[in-house]
């Protein structure tokens, strides 16, 4: 197969979340007389536009199949979102040519967090209840900015402050005062905000966890859906499961009540997106069976919380329940077992 030379631009360094533009120029000789039949992008995060120019400088919009005039030049402008891209990157857009030859199209560079926490998640293990526990973690900031933090999601018994360390470094500071107080497993997503000098904003979630000795556990800890896609692209039903155990099991009598709660920046409720199929009492575990409802036409990230309570008493456990809704670039070619 005839491959034509490779086309590259290194876009250097950018902070994630920004959109990075180049246009590629190809002269006709580079086509080598051949049509551009079709064109494959690595994957959804890019997003390319088709134009020729001629000799002075016009443009119109350029069709799959047309045959480029001596004169002409094809323009293609290449849209990299890089949200959900990190490090070293490189990513191609490649033109498939009537003659069976291939020129492929490179933006490559290097895609920095714009505010990192290190570690994350904060993990305070397992504590005794009543127990109190610190934690510092460093955040570090790629552009000068001013940072807060929203708190609303912590518990009464968890405290969080953040504190100036250095030039764009804070200290993140965690308390988790009374163990066990109104919990018995956390895991408690922390929205921080940086907006920067030139009054752009990054958003950035740090993870805090912690499990009290002896009490109530889920298996697994957390529960992911993985990637889901649209009813229209779905094959079969998601489902995932998970079990609770506790000291003391539980029984038949049980007056269980079990519900999700859904967390902010979650593109879709999870009690609309998600249903109980099924849950029973299993050697004095509870088991739980869950499955998603017909999969809304909307791209982006969901999370929220399985609750188990015992009558009308506080939550017995929270369980977190995550996954990601898929555009449908993101969902060609993905595994039927997981949509």
């Amino acid at each position: 197969m005839l491959a034509a030379p490779e086309r590259r631009h290194d876009f250097g360094l950018v902070l994630q979340g920004d959109s990075i533009e180049h246009t590629f120029e190809l002269a006709h000789e580079e086509l080598s007389g051949q049509c551009v039949m079709s064109l494959k992008n690595d994957c959804g995060c890019t997003a390319t536009d088709l134009k020729v120019v001629n000799a002075a400088g016009a443009s119109r919009a350029f069709s799959l199949g047309d045959a480029l005039d001596p004169e002409q030049r094809l323009q293609v402008r290449v849209t990299l979102d890089t949200s959900r891209k990190s490090g070293e990157v490189s990513l191609h857009s490649t033109l498939l040519l009537s003659g069976g030859g291939v020129l492929p199209l490179t933006l490559s560079g290097t895609v920095r967090e714009p505010l990192g926490c290190s570690p994350n998640p904060i993990d305070f293990g397992r504590l005794d209840r009543g127990e109190r526990g610190e934690f510092v973690a460093s955040l570090t900031a790629s552009v000068p900015g001013t940072l807060t933090m929203d708190t609303t999601a912590l518990p009464p018994e968890m405290l969080a402050s953040v504190s100036p360390s250095g030039s764009e470094t804070w200290e993140l500071e965690v308390a988790l005062e009374d163990a066990g107080r109104t919990r018995t497993a956390y895991s408690i997503v922390l929205p921080l905000r940086l907006e920067t000098s030139f009054g752009k904003v990054y958003e950035k979630s740090v993870v805090i966890t912690a499990a009290v000795k002896g009490a109530i556990a889920s298996d697994p800890e957390a529960v992911s859906f993985g990637l889901l896609c649209p009813a229209a692209l779905a094959v079969v039903p998601r489902r995932a499961h998970c079990r609770i155990s506790r000291a003391e099991p539980f029984s038949e009598a049980a007056d269980m009540a079990l519900g999700f709660s859904t967390a902010k920046g979650s593109v879709v409720e999870l009690s609309s997106l998600l249903i109980i199929e099924k849950s029973a009492i299993i050697n004095g575990d509870l088991a739980i069976d869950l499955m998603c409802r017909e999969v809304p036409d909307v791209a982006g990230p969901f999370r929220g919380a399985l609750s188990v309570r015992a009558g009308t008493s506080a939550s017995l456990i929270s369980v977190p329940v995550f996954g990601l809704i898929g555009s449908a670039t993101e969902c060609v070619g993905a595994d039927p077992r997981a949509r």
